[in-house]
């Protein structure tokens, strides 16, 4: 089971031009492949929340800002990130939360709602946690997915599919042709300069994480520019979170 870092930690990869046509993909033997890669239909069900560890750095506005980030995600929607980061010698802490709904920040001693340009971003992003749980391209009829072709990532032959969903922007996933796991994720977003962007992100060093498989080595791009790396030190996974985790404080 897949679960990115919030803020849009993912990975980059190597992406070259498609070699597959469409119509030679079959969709549901690839969704079926990467479940059972993932851990198989029952074990990634089980677990709708996952708590992560980890640090990495930032590239943005000419800088390299080392952060550490804390996180909760809970199926279908749910977030909080506690990041810090260390912005030339000062420590800065931003807490953010979205509960399915409605969001919040606390950072420098100051809570605010979000606003809805930030919610925006936050429901794209539990939407994004949402496709990485993988066993819901099988569950959710609501999710229209077509194949897009093959890719090299990494070096290795990847198969595309294009998830769209009404109320989000259309994600593209792409897994490993031999291994069935998720190797990168396709999708819109905004730079720190509220530009919007082409997102890549693509997923490495999976280990095996209570009956599943979850990426510990993350990455994203924006366009051809590096954007974030990051390295996940713990990931645990449960059935549900405590409601005051998303909570108002």
């Amino acid at each position: 089971m897949q679960r990115r870092l919030f803020f849009a930690l993912a990975v980059a990869a190597i992406v070259a031009a498609p070699v597959a046509a469409d119509d030679k993909i079959d969709i549901k033997a690839v969704i079926d492949k990467a479940i059972k890669a993932h851990g198989g239909k029952e074990t990634l069900e089980k677990f709708k929340v996952s708590r992560i560890k980890g640090k990495g750095t930032l590239h943005a506005m000419g800088a390299d800002i080392e952060f550490s980030v804390v996180g909760v995600s809970e199926l279908p929607n749910k977030l909080r990130s506690e990041i810090k980061l260390d912005i030339m010698g000062q420590s800065i802490e931003i807490v953010r939360v979205f509960d399915g709904k409605n969001g919040w920040q606390s950072a420098m001693g100051t809570t605010m709602e979000l606003t809805d340009e930030q919610l925006d971003e936050m429901k794209e992003e539990g939407h994004h946690n949402y496709i990485e749980a993988i066993y819901t391209l099988a569950a959710d009829k609501d999710l229209q997915i077509t194949a897009v072709g093959e890719e090299k990532v990494d070096g290795k032959p990847a198969i595309g599919l294009k998830v769209a969903k009404k109320g989000h922007k259309d994600v593209r996933v792409y897994f490993d042709k031999d291994s069935g796991l998720l190797v990168k994720m396709a999708y819109k977003s905004k730079d720190p300069a509220g530009q919007e962007v082409d997102a890549q992100a693509f997923y490495r060093d999976y280990k095996d994480v209570q009956g599943t498989k979850v990426s510990m080595k993350q990455e994203v791009k924006h366009g051809d520019e590096k954007f974030i790396e990051a390295t996940l030190s713990d990931v645990k996974l449960e059935e549900k979170a405590d409601p005051s985790t998303f909570a108002k404080p």
